[in-house]
């Protein structure tokens, strides 16, 4: 339990010490609030950022998900307490921890602001500070406003088509201690370098 705790709280701290302000720099639009329905109000508030306990095992969860609880895990962007907190944020970032020291990290950006790539992007970088290989990244540049021809998106109220309405699956796929070590080492003998923060 104590490993678990010593975890998390790295953890933790890793997560605190990228969500400062003064170290979004380099992704300075995701410490930013969305202003009207078409641009970002660089404030310099932070990543809204949320710690929350869950009373059960992890392993147990696991074994037996219940697909209405994932969003449990899940920072939401119309929750009442991040508009209050910072407006409407850009990125919410909510870690749970399970009573046995098990930890889920949910990353939720808006994706007006943010991609796919633009979070991968992100989520590197974090592991890259997290691992203290910061001087390792290539660093975004969000140079579009000088590439492209701005317009007047003011008369735009609302981006969103139709949400589909059609059934969705939700997969998992678990791997257990000695499969993970098994992977790395069949990677490993491909090449000589493994770090999976390298994308």
């Amino acid at each position: 339990m104590m490993l678990h705790f010593r975890k998390f709280l790295r953890l933790l701290q890793s997560a605190c010490k990228l969500l400062y302000p003064k170290n979004l720099v380099h992704f300075y639009p995701l410490a930013s609030c969305l202003k009207g329905t078409t641009s970002i109000e660089c404030n310099n508030e932070g990543v809204y950022f949320v710690e929350a306990r869950v009373k059960c095992q992890l392993l147990g969860f696991l074994k037996q998900p219940n697909p209405k609880l994932f969003n449990q895990f899940m920072a939401k962007h119309n929750s009442k307490t991040a508009q209050l907190a910072l407006g409407t944020c850009v990125l919410l970032v909510q870690i749970s921890v399970f009573n046995c020291g098990g930890i889920v990290v949910a990353i939720s950006p808006l994706h007006k602001i943010a991609d796919g790539t633009s979070l991968h992007t992100f989520v590197c970088f974090w592991a890259a500070i997290n691992h203290g290989e910061y001087h390792q990244l290539v660093l975004p540049t969000f140079n579009g406003a000088t590439l492209l021809l701005t317009k007047d998106l003011s008369a735009m109220h609302n981006f969103m088509g139709p949400i589909p309405t059609q059934t969705l699956t939700t997969r998992m796929f678990m791997f257990n201690v000695s499969k993970m070590a098994s992977l790395k080492a069949e990677i490993g003998s491909r090449s000589q370098k493994f770090t999976p923060t390298n994308g």
